[in-house]
C-alpha cells in the first residue's frame, strides 16, 4: 500500500473503545447462541422468535463490521454502519417495547420483509410494471429456468402470507396503508417514519446527525465537505484519503448501541437469574470506567 494510504492512526481513546467493541461482539455472540437455545426449547421456531433472532444477528453483524474496519482508515464506511446500527436499535425498542404487542409487531416485520422479497423477485423476472431492466437482466444471465423458480418462489411466499394468521393480519394493515411501501413499524398506527420512531424514543439528535451524514454520503454530495479543507483564502487542500475526523465518536456509539440492544434482549428473553449475571457484565463493561 502507498504511504499516503497509511496515514490513519487511532487515538488512544479510540483504541480503548475499539477494544470494548470487540468485547461486545464476543458477548453478543454468546447471547445469540443463548437466544437460539431458548427458542429451540419451545419447539418449532415461531415467526416472532425468528424475527427477534435475525434482528439481533443483524446487529451483531454491524457491530462486528465496525470492529473489523475501524482501524483501516475507512471512516465514512464506519459512519454508514453506525447509522444502520441506530436503526436496528430503534427497531429493537419498538419490537420489544410491549410483550403484548411483540407477536403482532414481529409479524409486521416479517410481512414487510416478504413483501420486499416479492418486489425483488419481480424485478429479476421482469414482472415489475414500469421497470426497464431488460439490458441489466441480460447482463446478469438469468436463465428461463431461474425465472420460473423465482415465479414459483413468489407464489410460495404469497401462499405463506395467506395461510399464516399473523402475517395475514399484518397484510391487511399493509394494504390499508397510504404508503405504497410502508415501513414495518408504521403498520397498525405505528410511527410513519424512522424520524418519528427516533422521536418516540428520544433519539432525534442522533437520528439527525447520523441520517444526514449517511444521506449525504449515500448520494455522493459530500465530496467537498469531506475532502477539501479551506486554507482561509478561498482555496483548499486535499486531505489524505484515510484521515480520521469523528472515528472516536463512531466507535464509542457502536459499543453503546450494541450493548443497549443486548440489554433489551436479555431483559425480554432471559430468566431473572440469567439477567442478573448479564447486568453485572454490563455494569462492569459499559458503565465502570
Amino acid at each position: 500500500m502507498e504511504d499516503n494510504l497509511r496515514n490513519h492512526q487511532l487515538s488512544n481513546y479510540a483504541e480503548e473503545q475499539l477494544e470494548k467493541v470487540g468485547i461486545v461482539v464476543r458477548k453478543m455472540d454468546e447471547v445469540l447462541q443463548e437466544l437460539i437455545n431458548i427458542s429451540n426449547g419451545t419447539g418449532d421456531l415461531s415467526v416472532e422468535d425468528l424475527v427477534a433472532i435475525t434482528i439481533f444477528r443483524k446487529a451483531l453483524d454491524k457491530c462486528n463490521a465496525v470492529f473489523a474496519i475501524s482501524n483501516l482508515g475507512v471512516e465514512s464506511s464506519v459512519q454508514i454502519v453506525l447509522r444502520n446500527l441506530l436503526e436496528l436499535l430503534l427497531g429493537t425498542k419498538y419490537l420489544l417495547e410491549c410483550p403484548s404487542e411483540f407477536k403482532q409487531r414481529a409479524n409486521q416485520y416479517y410481512l414487510c420483509s416478504l413483501k420486499d422479497k416479492i418486489h425483488q423477485l419481480k424485478l429479476y423476472t421482469g414482472k415489475k410494471k414500469g421497470m426497464e431492466l431488460s439490458e441489466i437482466l441480460k447482463n446478469m444471465s438469468i436463465t428461463e429456468d431461474q425465472k420460473r423458480a423465482m415465479n414459483q418462489e413468489i407464489i410460495r411466499i404469497e401462499k405463506r402470507i395467506k395461510a399464516h394468521e399473523g402475517l395475514s393480519q399484518a397484510n391487511k394493515s399493509y394494504q390499508q396503508s397510504s404508503n405504497s411501501s410502508p415501513k414495518w413499524y408504521s403498520l397498525n398506527d405505528g410511527p410513519e417514519s424512522l424520524h418519528q420512531l427516533a422521536k418516540k424514543y428520544s433519539y432525534t439528535p442522533e437520528y439527525l446527525l447520523l441520517y444526514q451524514a449517511w444521506s449525504r454520503e449515500a448520494h455522493g454530495v459530500n465530496a467537498t465537505d469531506d475532502v477539501l479543507l479551506s486554507d482561509g483564502e478561498g482555496g483548499g487542500i486535499i486531505r489524505q484519503v484515510t484521515s480520521y475526523t469523528n472515528i472516536d465518536f463512531y466507535i464509542n456509539m457502536t459499543a453503546k448501541y450494541s450493548a443497549l440492544i443486548m440489554l433489551m434482549y436479555v431483559k425480554f428473553f432471559y430468566s431473572t437469574s440469567d439477567q442478573n449475571s448479564f447486568l453485572r457484565w454490563y455494569e462492569r463493561t459499559m458503565i465502570e470506567e
